[in-house]
C-alpha cells in the first residue's frame, strides 16, 4: 500500500535503525524532481478542422513548415574573428564547437513531420471535452482494477520505430526533434 501514497507517507510508521519512531520532521531532504519551465497554455486556431475544440491539441505548438523546421533544427557554431591568431589551447577548444554543427537533412524534415503527426494524432483520441471521454476512462480504470492487470485492447493511435545499424545518428535526430521543436517550455 504504501508505494501509492506520497513518498512522505510512505516513512510516516517507519522505524529508525536505532528502533525509535520516525515522524515526518525525520525524514531525509525529499529528492527534487527538475522540470522545465512551466508555462500557461494558449489554445492556438488548428489548420486542421480534426484538432479544433481539443485543448490538448490547441496547446502545442503550431504545426511548423519545412522551413521553418529548418531554421529551428540548424546550428552553425559562430566563428570567432582572429581565432587562428589565439594560442593553441584556445583554438582546440573553437575546433570543438564543430562538433555542434548541425544541417538538417531531408530525413531530419520528415521525421519532424512524423512526430508531429503523431503527437496530434495521438491526441484526437483523448479529447477531455468530449462527451464520452471520462466515462470510458472510469470504464476503463474499473476494467483493470477488477482483472488485476491492463489488457491489450486495439488502439486507434499510431507510431514507428527508428531502425538502423549503430552509429547511424538515430538518437541525434530524435534529440534535435525533441529539444528544438517539442521544447519543455511547450508542454
Amino acid at each position: 500500500m504504501c508505494h501509492l501514497l506520497p513518498c512522505w507517507k510512505c516513512f510516516e510508521n517507519s522505524v529508525k535503525p536505532s528502533g525509535i519512531q520516525m515522524n515526518n520532521t525525520d525524514l531525509p531532504n525529499p529528492i527534487p524532481i527538475f522540470r522545465g519551465a512551466v508555462q500557461k497554455a494558449t489554445d492556438k486556431k488548428q489548420s486542421v478542422p480534426r484538432y479544433s475544440g481539443n485543448p490538448i491539441i490547441e496547446a502545442l505548438p503550431d504545426i511548423l513548415s519545412v522551413e521553418d523546421s529548418a531554421k529551428l533544427l540548424a546550428y552553425y557554431p559562430a566563428r570567432v574573428p582572429n581565432g587562428q591568431k589565439l594560442p593553441p589551447e584556445i583554438r582546440m577548444h573553437l575546433i570543438m564547437s564543430a562538433l555542434h554543427f548541425f544541417q538538417p537533412l531531408p530525413v531530419h524534415m520528415n521525421l519532424e513531420q512524423r512526430v508531429s503527426r503523431i503527437v496530434r494524432d495521438s491526441y484526437v483520441g483523448r479529447d477531455p471535452l468530449a462527451k464520452d471521454y471520462w466515462t470510458n476512462l472510469d470504464q476503463s480504470v474499473a476494467s483493470i482494477l477488477k482483472s488485476g492487470g491492463i489488457s491489450m485492447p486495439s488502439s486507434n493511435v499510431n507510431g514507428f520505430s527508428i531502425i538502423g545499424i549503430p552509429s547511424i545518428g538515430k538518437r541525434p535526430g530524435c534529440c534535435k526533434q525533441r529539444s528544438h521543436k517539442w521544447s519543455q517550455k511547450d508542454f
